[in-house]
Order: C-alpha cells, then sequence, then structure tokens
C-alpha cells in the first residue's frame, strides 16, 4: 500500500496573515537587531547609546552616563536636547508614540541637502553647523526596536527645566495605568501626560530591560558595558561615567582620543618608543541619488602605528564597530596602494597576505550617506567611505615614507621580506610540482637515445642539435653506445629575462631537463638541484658555424648559467690543460679547403680561412662553406665534431665568484636592458658599448621570436 502523503491544500484569501505592533519585532528579534540571543540583547544597548551620540556629534553633551542594575536593566543618560515627547500636531499623536512605539519615526529623518547645497567655501566647512549631518540613527529603528523587545522600558526627557516621563511594558506603552495597543482609532484622550519641573539639566534618560521572553539570553554584563563606553569615551572625545549596582562599582573614563584607543587595544603590546601616527581628512563629492544631484559628505581620523599580527579596529559614526565592508575594504586598499609601487620597484609582486594585520590602527569616519548592511549597522558599503579611508592612509604612510620615517622603513623592509619569502615558497611549490611532472614524463619525441642513457652507465653524451637537419647528420655518425641527441626547435627562451612560470612552461627546457633528471637551481631556497642524478657526463652544444648559431649558444649557455650553474663549473683538466666540463660547444667548421694532395683542412672562421691560404699557398684547389650541420658531409661531421678521436669540443666552463662578469652577464642578457650596470660598462668601455648591446638585445629578441632556418646547404667557392 502507497504511503499516504499529507497535503495542506487551504490557501485561500484568508490564509494571508502577520504580525502587529510590537509582535513584529518580538516574534523576529533578529531582523532588527541581528539576534534572538544575547547579541540581540547587546545591540539595544547600541541603538540606545548611539542615539545618545547622534546628539554629541550635532554638538549638544560632553558625557554619558551608564548603570547597570542587579534586575539585569541598563540605563544611559545623555546631556543633549532631550527628546520630544510631547503632543505632535504635525502627525496628530504623542512624540513618544512616534519614536518609540513606530516604525520609521523619528527626528533625524530631514534631508540635509538645502542646507549643503549652500556651502561655498568647502574649506571653513563645519560638520556641526547642520543637525543631524552624521547622525547615524537615521531609520527610525533602532530606539522603537530596543523598546519592543524590552519588559520595561522607561524614558525621562530633561528639557528646559521640565521632565517628561513615558514607560512601556512587554513592548506596550503604558497608558492609564496599562500596557496599550496605540492603533488608528486610539483614544489620545486617555493619555495623561506626566510633566514636571526638574533642575536637571537637558538630556534623555533611558532605562530597559531586555525580555527573557524575547532573547534566550539577556545578561548583558557590566564588563561587556564597560569595554564598549571605553571605546565610546576615546572615538566619540566624551566623558563617560559607569555604575554597576551588583558591585557598587562606580567608573569613570575621561574623555580620550583614538591615539588612547589606540594604545588601550595594543595592551602588552604596547611599547612607548613606538611612534603612533595620526591623519584626518573631510572631503565631499557628489552622486545621483533617486534620480537628484546628491552632496555627500565624509570624515575620517585613522591613528596606526606598526604592530604585526593586529587587525584594524575600526568605527562609524563615532560609536558602532565595523567588521568589514567599506572599513576593511579601505584599510587594505590603503595600505596596497602604498605598497605596491614600492615592491614593483624591487621586483616583487604584492598580495594581501603580505601586508594582512600588520598595522595596529583605529579607523574612525562619519558620514552623511553611510549604507549600512542592515539595521545593526556593522557595516558599511559605500564606496566613497572607502575611498577616504585609502586615500587617508596612503597619503599619511606616502609621505612619512618620502620623509625617512625610520619606522615606515623598517615596516616596508619588513613587508618586502615577506612578498620574497612568499614568492620563493611558492616558486619552491611550483618548481617542486614541475620536477615531479618532468620525472613522470615520456622521452621527448624526437629524442634518440643512447646505450648508457637507457642503461645508467658513465660516459654518456646530450647532443643539443640546432633543428632537425642537425641532429638526423649528428645521428648518422655517432656513437649509439654513448650519444643520444635532441634537436631543439622554435624559441630558444632566454632565461634571464624570463618568470618562472615562463621556464616551467618551456617545452624545450622542459625536455633537456627531463633527460638531464638534476632538477633546477633557481637560487637560494627555490633549487631543486641534485648533481648526482645527472644522466650524461657532457652535454654539447652542436649548432651552426654562424651568426645565428653563435647566438643560439648563447640562449643555451644562459639556460644552464640559471637553471644548471654547477654544471658549468671546471671538474677537473684534461691532458692537454684545458677544463673538464659537463658542458661543450661542437666545433663544427665553417670552412673545408681542398689541397691538391687529396686533403681537407679545416677553418671555423674567415680569419683562420686566411691564414690556412697563406699556409697553404699554391696548394689550395677548392674551398666548401658549410651553412649547416645537416648538410655537412657525414666524413668531414665525423672527423671534425662528433667522433671523441678527432674532434675538438670546447669547454664552457664558469667561475661563479667572479661578480664583474656575472654582472657583465646580467647587465648584457638580464630583464631591463638599460638599468645602471650598463651605463657603468658604457662609462669604462666607451659610449659604443650600449649600441654592442643594444645590438646584441635586438639580436637575441629576433632568435627568441623565430624558428631555426633549416634551408641550408654547401657552398663551393672557387678560387
Amino acid at each position: 500500500m502507497a504511503e499516504e502523503k499529507l497535503v495542506n491544500s487551504d490557501y485561500g484569501e484568508d490564509s494571508i496573515d502577520g504580525f502587529e505592533y510590537a509582535e513584529r519585532v518580538r516574534k523576529r528579534p533578529a531582523v532588527m537587531l541581528g539576534s534572538d540571543g544575547l547579541a540581540g540583547a547587546k545591540h539595544g544597548f547600541i541603538e540606545i547609546y548611539g542615539n545618545a551620540l547622534d546628539e554629541v556629534s550635532s554638538g549638544y553633551g560632553d558625557r554619558l552616563d551608564v548603570a547597570r542594575y542587579s534586575d539585569g536593566s541598563i540605563s544611559v543618560r545623555d546631556y543633549g536636547r532631550g527628546v520630544p515627547l510631547g503632543w505632535n500636531s504635525k502627525k496628530g499623536m504623542y512624540n513618544w508614540h512616534l519614536v518609540y512605539n513606530e516604525m520609521y519615526m523619528g527626528g533625524k529623518t530631514g534631508s540635509t541637502q538645502e542646507q549643503l547645497q549652500k556651502v561655498t567655501d568647502w574649506s571653513k566647512f563645519d560638520p556641526k553647523s547642520i543637525n543631524y549631518l552624521f547622525a547615524v540613527g537615521l531609520n527610525g529603528l533602532g530606539a522603537a526596536a530596543t523598546q519592543y523587545t524590552s519588559s520595561y522600558f522607561d524614558v525621562k526627557s530633561y528639557k528646559d527645566g521640565y521632565c517628561t516621563e513615558m514607560h512601556y511594558k512587554g513592548g506596550y506603552p503604558i497608558v492609564a495605568g496599562e500596557p496599550r495597543k496605540v492603533d488608528k482609532g486610539f483614544d489620545w484622550s486617555l493619555y495623561k501626560e506626566n510633566k514636571y519641573e526638574t533642575d536637571e539639566p537637558n538630556g534623555t534618560y533611558v532605562r530597559w530591560k531586555p525580555d527573557d521572553n524575547v532573547f534566550k539570553d539577556t545578561n548583558v554584563t557590566f564588563q561587556y558595558l564597560k569595554e564598549v563606553c571605553q571605546d565610546i569615551s576615546c572615538v566619540a572625545h566624551i566623558t563617560v561615567n559607569m555604575y554597576d549596582e551588583d558591585t557598587n562599582t562606580h567608573l569613570t573614563f575621561e574623555a580620550g582620543t583614538e591615539k588612547d584607543l589606540l594604545e588601550t587595544k595594543l595592551g602588552a603590546k604596547y611599547d612607548e618608543s613606538m611612534q603612533i601616527f595620526e591623519c584626518s581628512n573631510l572631503t565631499h563629492g557628489y552622486r545621483n541619488k533617486q534620480g537628484e544631484r546628491f552632496i555627500y559628505v565624509d570624515e575620517a581620523k585613522i591613528v596606526f602605528t606598526f604592530v604585526d599580527d593586529n587587525a584594524p579596529v575600526s568605527f562609524n559614526h563615532n560609536y558602532v564597530k565595523m567588521y568589514g565592508g567599506a572599513h576593511l575594504t579601505g584599510y587594505n586598499v590603503g595600505l596596497y596602494n602604498f605598497l605596491k609601487p614600492i615592491l614593483s620597484q624591487a621586483g616583487l609582486t604584492l598580495k594581501d597576505k603580505d601586508y594582512a594585520d600588520t598595522l595596529a590602527c583605529v579607523i574612525s569616519t562619519r558620514s552623511n550617506d553611510s549604507s549600512f548592511q542592515g539595521q545593526t549597522k556593522f557595516e558599511v558599503d559605500n564606496d566613497h567611505i572607502t575611498n577616504i579611508i585609502a586615500d587617508t592612509l596612503t597619503a599619511k604612510l606616502t609621505t612619512e615614507y618620502a620623509k625617512d620615517n625610520p619606522f615606515v622603513k623598517d615596516y616596508v623592509a619588513m613587508i618586502i621580506e615577506r612578498a620574497k619569502s612568499r614568492e620563493e615558497q611558492a616558486t619552491r611549490a611550483q618548481i617542486s610540482r614541475a620536477m615531479s611532472k618532468m620525472a613522470r614524463q615520456k622521452k621527448p619525441e624526437k629524442f634518440s637515445t643512447c646505450e648508457a642513457y637507457e642503461k645508467h652507465l658513465p660516459g654518456a653524451e646530450l647532443w643539443l642539435a640546432e633543428g632537425d637537419s642537425a641532429k638526423g647528420a649528428i645521428i648518422s655518425v655517432r656513437e649509439y653506445a654513448f650519444q643520444a641527441a635532441l634537436p631543439l626547435r622554435g624559441k630558444v627562451l632566454n632565461v634571464e629575462k624570463a618568470s618562472v612560470e615562463d621556464i616551467l612552461a618551456n617545452e624545450e627546457i622542459k625536455s633537456i631537463f627531463a633527460l638531464l633528471d638534476t632538477g633546477m637551481d633557481l637560487g637560494g631556497d627555490a633549487s631543486t638541484f641534485d648533481i648526482s642524478r645527472l644522466r650524461f657526463d657532457k652535454i654539447i652544444f652542436a649548432t651552426d658555424a654562424d651568426e645565428d648559431g653563435f647566438q643560439i649558444r648563447v640562449l643555451l649557455f644562459l639556460v644552464f648559467y640559471r637553471l644548471a650553474p654547477q654544471l658549468l663549473m671546471p671538474c677537473g683538466v684534461d691532458e692537454r690543460g684545458r677544463a673538464i666540463s659537463h658542458v661543450y660547444i661542437a666545433e663544427t667548421p665553417r670552412f673545408g679547403i681542398s689541397l691538391r694532395d687529396g686533403s681537407m683542412v679545416y677553418a671555423n672562421t674567415d680569419e683562420d680561412r686566411d691564414k690556412l691560404y697563406k699556409q697553404y699557398a699554391g696548394q689550395v684547389v677548392g674551398t666548401q662553406r658549410y651553412k649547416g650541420l645537416g648538410e655537412t658531409s657525414q666524413e668531414v661531421l665525423s672527423t671534425t665534431t662528433v667522433n671523441p678521436a678527432t674532434r675538438n669540443l670546447i669547454p664552457v666552463v664558469m667561475d661563479f665568484s667572479d661578480n664583474n662578469l656575472r654582472d657583465c652577464i646580467d647587465a648584457l642578457f638580464g630583464k631591463d636592458k638599460f638599468k645602471l650596470r650598463k651605463n657603468i660598462l658604457a662609462e669604462i668601455l666607451g659610449g659604443d658599448v650600449v649600441d654592442m648591446m643594444s645590438d646584441m638585445d635586438m639580436k637575441l629578441e629576433a632568435i627568441e621570436n623565430s624558428e631555426f632556418d633549416e634551408d641550408t646547404d654547401v657552398e663551393d667557392i672557387t678560387l
């Protein structure tokens, strides 16, 4: 029997329902206060003292009194203008209902644009000249949401020698001795205003107790209140008096500064030798808002010092801590914009992990155009707030760096070291992956192996030939027992100008080092080179004896100079006193001179040819010019180039202790062809050397961007 499904098909006109009055928030407190737990109960405190600080930011009041009572209730007393609680003739109801018992009502909803439009000299603009310009409580929700979610909520408004009181219970106003719902037909005559004379200074007193029937946890501790009030005293620059009824504790946080707050946040990390930097900015701009030209005004103050492993502490509108959004973005962008050009000049890339949490920083912003992400207001997402934070921080750091401030210089040096370390680590990981892949890859398709390589025997030679034709010619006369050949085609990468990524992606280099099996040496910890794994005793460059061939030899030399320098170190001397190396150049003839007795003599250069002409004057019957290995006869190639008994290999060795030589190689072939060392060389060797080096660069670039020409032949020269 099939399982019977339960189906509720009753979805008619009367199915639509919802919450009204205080239940709108009491049933869903997280919507307005961020949580139905302790965080929501705490946020009520933020909303109430936020309204108090809006008075301060408008120039009214210089202190707050905060208390926590034994029943878990909290009170905040400000010294502003006193919240209006009386009759509102425009709305036809009492303000105690509009402010604390209704949504989207309050005294800060009016536009300040008309006043801002009249500003002509922004250099003299005072934000306090406009009422509630930087108010955070613009939605008219926070005070009502806190009242709705309280078991009781009491307000006293002190205004011009009078005190007006209003009381609420369970989210509803007490009218005629009991909680009542205020609806459209409410009888306002039931309410009797509780107003009396007082000598108390102007301001507002609010006391409320978060409701256990609304929140899962309402234990807002005095310790929490104390930490918040300490922040307030510094960021809003006001005195905060505190009282805890449980312990009969009285505390006072005198009006402080963002610098004081930073020192407090640093705690044990604070050292009087630290330099604490302060910077501020006030800007304005224009944007389109609801189809109209809107003037925004932003103010930012940033206090910071250099302490690793410290995240920024941010506030908006003097009191709400920011946990991301525009503040964190502005902080990161400010550091990035300062550091990026410096690291670029040092040849390094900049990543956010290089500078993350490297400043102990207090950021305080105010704006008349804060787009809060939700009623809890813990983030704003305005680009112009991001920009003022970033610009202010970048400008201060750049100025101090230009002044050679030692703290900033040391900070930059630390970031450079972190970037270097990160890049070296990334390089090591990249090389390790590349080497593992090379170890697994098949032998190059056009590689002609030999017995010694296959059987891991000593004496193996790897011939790096200039193209297929040259490789074919070498194979036709080689000894299979120990001579292998790999043709090089396409680009021969100039590794001195290439990035690690380009090197590891280059097919020619991957083929060479897959056969060598040594790994690569990119310097320092980035080296994976192990000479004990070398599969060939000799690596031989086999290029044509012409200008292009000479340039290709240079590029191959650079491959080993950068990636396998140990192979260029001399490892002994031969019987003729020449250095023994792992890398050689095959000396291929450029000219073959036929003599009357049927013998041949060979010349590698035009100068050598002319000397032989003089030496064998009257005996020369013909001259051949070999344009490529592939067009040289087997007998000539074997005799002059390949056969160990008759060939002439030139060892390629390098003295790595010769810094001048290394500087010269770097100047000739490095990334920047006009760097300082070239200018020095030009001064020493003469102005023509610059033209020579430029010509060399152009030739190398041309070779790098072209394939080898295999249309070579032998040219007969008749005397």
